[in-house]
């Protein structure tokens, strides 16, 4: 079950506030004032890692030795953030949060396995997967069936990539 901590907030910069001015070009990560647009419930035991993705350009030499350099910034991907049995009135904003295509790329405060510390990247939002327990119908007077409900979520699951 989710509980009321988090790994991660989408955040959003204040008013005002172009994030290219306060970004560290050495490790893509941001400084800028912000406000916090969702909170991300705390994802079950086993429903997340961080993956560092590191760019390099070389190859193998005449030798079969390998020669190269990093390239770039490493790359974050949390993968996948996934939550077991949520019921519907906290799965629901986090569902519609990233069904919708405005959110597709977002700035996320979250915590970095690899410093310790909770800092700002920018991110998209891969795959989602939802896996309902029991799809609950709502009927009219002539037993037609006009909406419905979930009981609770066996499985929400998203990847959050880096930019």
């Amino acid at each position: 079950m989710a509980s009321t901590n988090f790994v991660m907030q989408v955040v959003a910069p204040q008013t005002g506030i172009n994030p290219l001015n306060h970004k560290n070009t050495d490790n893509s990560t941001y400084a800028f004032p912000f406000d916090v647009v969702f909170t991300v419930p705390m994802p079950s035991w086993d429903g997340w890692n961080l993956q560092q993705s590191v760019m390099v350009d070389g190859g193998r030499n005449a030798n079969g030795d390998f020669e190269g350099i990093v390239i770039g910034n490493p790359k974050h991907k949390i993968s996948p953030f996934q939550w077991k049995g949520l019921a519907p009135d906290i799965a629901q904003p986090l569902i519609q949060y990233f069904a919708n295509k405005k959110h597709f790329t977002f700035y996320a405060r979250y915590f970095d396995l690899i410093t310790n510390t909770f800092i700002i990247r920018q991110f998209y939002r891969g795959d989602m997967k939802i896996e309902p327990n029991m799809f609950v119908p709502i009927k009219d007077e002539q037993d037609t069936i006009i909406g419905g409900t979930v009981d609770k979520y066996n499985l929400i699951q998203v990847d959050v990539v880096e930019v």
